[in-house]
């Protein structure tokens, strides 16, 4: 059994791994996302073909 701070070191790990592969998921299963995404932000004019 850890202590409270090893514990809590993992659970940032996990989720500053999670995290990012979940987004990087989200957003390549469905360009849509993406291009929804981008839409809302008006300094990125880069259009998906």
């Amino acid at each position: 059994m850890g202590t409270c701070k090893e514990i809590l070191d993992t659970k940032k790990l996990e989720i500053c791994i999670i995290v990012p592969i979940g987004l990087m998921y989200f957003f390549a299963t469905n360009t849509k996302n993406l291009q929804k995404s981008w839409q809302c932000k008006e300094y990125i004019s880069v259009k998906l073909i």
